[in-house]
């Protein structure tokens, strides 16, 4: 009765907890435009206990519960789809580093007709805000659809969304976009999409049909004028720290305002490494694009390229975009000219004077920390995609799987596939699914999500730290509950920096 109260209360009052800008970030380490996301702080705890599509203990369940709550994992293993997971309530933290073993992975239930089109989907009519997602994996497989060909499958896809923040995730494996943040084409304002941050995420091996990683975007909608495009209201999107790896194009493609893309790692791209188009407004800092088995020896596909569109019509701003100390391997390292390989879609010329912006857009509320590229390829690879979990002390402990240190080793040793990714791929084990660890939950014997050891090595008893509707503690007062201080890894009696 107690847990009902609170829920409710939770509902008519909104979110109890600090204010900007006293709150703390989503977590210690998150950067950029959504690292202020309140996530489910302050909300109940659901544990996923079953790795069913559907039904009581699912994840699927837990992601449609309302009010503000933290997904926390007693099970490792695989989610098999038939449809997509709806997000459609905010206050959301999905906590993966909690899963034992080899943690969770969402895929396709094997024999789908079609490809889901979102394996975590954000539609239209869902305004959620405040969403966390760390350390889940994302791999549909093989679909019998693609574009232009029924159901087109995404693995991650929003369609709308405010105070967002993906990190630590591995997208691979579907015949379309690996994430995709695309506002429809009937939104308004006040639907925007706006404050994102993508870190620390390996994005790989998109296959044939489609083979893209990430597009950003706004829609056209000639109903409402032949100028029209939704694009306009998406912005403020920090893409940074992650590793784009073996997809022919969109690595990625941006085509909104206000975007960052900052200290990532681009390899082994088919046609081009990335593009933008319309008014995008996008910033490159110290990226490291590395051509690999499947980049065509030649300075053409060495390149960005730029598509303008219906420039003509007076509410639509030209592209805008600032380049500073990008390399390309190895062709550019780096270039004089920091457009060099920047060029314009269909003609191949150099990127036009108009479109070159010579200082940087301001720098997010939650600054990221910017190395050179060269330090960025060295630490992205040390440090991506779905790659740790939390064991009963507390401690992230690596454990990427054999998919990621394949795709993170292709990387080191210029080694992978030289072609997109395909049927005869899969039917001749190219690639496969592995056998996933189930692993051994943590010991959480009072269910406040904080591991048995974890409590008795800082506090000494299971009752000191609580979380649950009666107290829920925070030891050293630095705004983090000792609960989140076990998920995030840190020292529950040493303050952590509280967000701008």
């Amino acid at each position: 009765m107690k847990s009902l109260i609170a829920i409710i209360s939770l509902l008519l009052l909104g979110h109890s907890g600090p204010s900007l800008p006293d709150r703390p970030l989503a977590f210690p380490e998150a950067e950029g435009y959504g690292a202020n996301a309140i996530g489910g702080r302050g909300g109940r705890i659901i544990e996923v206990t079953s790795l069913a599509d559907s039904g009581p203990g699912t994840l699927r369940e837990a992601i449609n519960a309302l009010g503000p709550r933290i997904v926390t994992f007693r099970v490792a293993g695989y989610i098999d789809l038939t449809t997509p997971i709806r997000l459609t309530n905010s206050y959301l933290t999905i906590a993966g580093q909690t899963a034992p073993g080899n943690g969770i992975c969402l895929r396709m239930h094997p024999g789908n007709a079609e490809g889901i089109a979102g394996l975590l989907l954000v539609p239209n009519s869902a305004g959620i805000h405040d969403v966390v997602i760390r350390y889940l994996k994302f791999r549909q497989g093989w679909t019998p659809t693609y574009k232009g060909h029924g159901a087109r499958p995404h693995n991650v896809y929003f369609r709308r969304g405010k105070d967002v923040i993906l990190d630590h995730i591995s997208s691979q494996w579907t015949r379309d976009n690996l994430l995709t943040i695309s506002l429809g084409s009937n939104a308004t304002e006040d639907e925007s999409i706006s404050n994102f941050s993508i870190q620390k995420s390996l994005f790989g091996e998109s296959e044939e049909g489609h083979s893209t990683a990430m597009n950003i975007q706004g829609t056209n909608n000639p109903d409402r004028g032949a100028c029209f495009y939704t694009g306009q209201w998406v912005s403020r999107i920090s893409i940074h720290r992650n590793l784009f790896m073996g997809s022919d194009h969109r690595n990625p493609r941006l085509n909104t305002n206000a975007i960052r893309v900052t200290n990532n790692v681009i390899y082994n791209w088919g046609n081009r490494a990335g593009e933008s188009a319309h008014g995008a407004e996008v910033d490159y800092i110290s990226n490291y694009y590395k051509g690999g088995p499947q980049t065509t020896n030649n300075p053409y596909y060495y390149r960005i390229i730029q598509e303008p569109w219906k420039e003509e019509c007076p509410d639509n701003p030209l592209a805008s975009l600032y380049m500073k100390d990008n390399i390309m391997d190895p062709l550019y390292m780096p270039p004089e000219d920091p457009f060099s390989f920047y060029e314009m879609y269909i003609t191949r010329e150099p990127l036009e004077e108009k479109y070159k912006r010579w200082h940087p857009l301001p720098m997010e509320p939650v600054s990221v920390h910017i190395v050179s590229a060269a330090e960025a390829y060295t630490e992205v690879l040390a440090d991506v995609g779905c790659n740790a979990r939390l064991d009963d002390q507390g401690n992230l402990v690596l454990n990427s799987d054999t998919i990621d240190q394949r795709m993170i080793n292709n990387v080191i040793h210029t080694t992978g596939l030289d072609h997109q990714l395909n049927e005869a791929d899969w039917q001749n084990g190219v690639v496969s699914f592995p056998i996933m660890d189930p692993g051994t939950p943590y010991a959480d014997t009072d269910h406040d999500g904080m591991a048995d050891n974890w409590e008795l090595h800082h506090f000494e008893d299971l009752e000191t730290a609580s979380y649950d509707t009666e107290s829920k503690t925070d030891s050293d007062g630095d705004g983090y509950y000792d609960f989140e201080e076990f998920l995030n890894g840190s020292n529950p009696h040493k303050k952590d920096t509280l967000g701008k």
